[in-house]
């Protein structure tokens, strides 16, 4: 911490997962109080988003990683369940839980987050859900097959590209300290970084949940265009405020 560095990076992906999912939960009119989430992974992004959850009250229902999958209808402590796997013991042999198969994210929930790998909501996990809200912490994770399915079934999906942003906002924030060779305090970083991902949840949660994922798309292209612009590397043609169709934001090469 003496050239600057930061000290919310380790934890920055799970608790904007955590912080979106709230936000979108009480979008679609819920409290976060009490609510069942079901977590695909317990990594530095899993962890992280139960953790966060389980302080804000909500209630971690099942967890999996590499060994399998476990479920407790009253809720799973993370700090207890990280310090079971730290301690040389595989997740899915957890006392306090039962094994379940399957995927883990077809267990009865609320909010089902994916927090592994890509594609793990495939088409048939997506007909067996039971949550109301996904939330993409990994990258890619829900198929555009499985998507449609969820639509059709009228569960949100909150893409990958707002969900996960926190950790590359807090980079963003560790490069910027790092230059000025001085380190933010955990809580004046973590304030900053969930203020971004505030701002960009108010640009998508004015649209309809079936364009959130293209929505976030358009603004992420559409903020690095203006910026090349900006810096005389592109020429913009035309610029979309937020609501246009997709179709409508062009750019070319100068």
């Amino acid at each position: 911490m003496i050239l600057g560095g930061s000290a919310f990076r380790a934890a920055s992906t799970g608790v904007g997962v955590a912080h979106v999912a709230q936000r979108a939960w009480e979008h679609l009119g819920h409290s976060i109080a009490g609510a069942g989430v079901a977590i695909e992974g317990f990594g530095a992004v899993g962890y992280w988003a139960a953790a966060e959850l389980h302080e804000r009250g909500a209630k971690v229902v099942a967890v999996s990683d590499i060994t399998g999958n476990v479920a407790a209808a009253d809720g799973i402590d993370p700090a207890e369940l990280r310090d079971w796997i730290q301690g040389g013991n595989a997740l899915a042999d957890f006392p306090k839980a039962d094994a379940v198969d399957g995927s883990v994210l077809t267990i009865a929930c609320d909010i089902a987050i994916p927090a592994a790998i890509e594609g793990t909501v495939s088409a048939p996990v997506a007909g067996a859900m039971a949550a109301q809200l996904v939330v993409e912490g990994a990258n890619g994770p829900t198929t555009p097959s499985a998507e449609a399915i969820l639509h059709d079934r009228g569960i949100a999906v909150v893409p990958d590209l707002m969900a996960n942003g926190g950790g590359v906002i807090s980079s963003y924030f560790e490069w910027a300290q790092n230059h000025q060779r001085l380190a933010w305090s955990e809580a004046d970083e973590r304030r900053l970084v969930l203020e971004r991902l505030d701002q960009s949840w108010e640009l998508l949660a004015s649209q309809p949940f079936e364009r959130w994922r293209s929505e976030a798309l358009a603004t992420a292209v559409g903020r690095v265009t203006e910026a090349m612009a900006f810096a005389g590397q592109v020429t913009a043609n035309s610029h979309r405020s937020p609501g246009e169709p997709v179709h409508r934001r062009a750019a070319s090469t100068s």
